[in-house]
């Protein structure tokens, strides 16, 4: 089973102070990372839920795209 996960890749910080935002793909311990051109500071980002929080200025748009992404990820598994 494939685990599909949004997670704030903070091991890389931009010259900005925000964090890309990335989808982790794992499968038996194996982990792939996609790119979704967006970044985030760690100060807007909600580490429970790994999705920006409502303090972020564009919070409902990120959301609704890193979602949109989550849900085509899982239907191609």
């Amino acid at each position: 089973m494939i685990k599909v996960a949004p997670i704030l890749y903070t091991s890389k910080t931009l010259s900005s102070g925000e964090h890309p935002i990335m989808i982790r793909l794992t499968l038996k311990g194996k982990r792939k990372y996609i790119g979704l051109g967006v970044n985030c500071k760690a100060s807007y980002w909600d580490e429970v839920s790994n999705l920006p929080s409502k303090k972020h200025p564009q919070q409902k748009e990120l959301v609704i795209l890193i979602i949109d992404l989550v849900n085509t990820i899982n239907k191609k598994i």
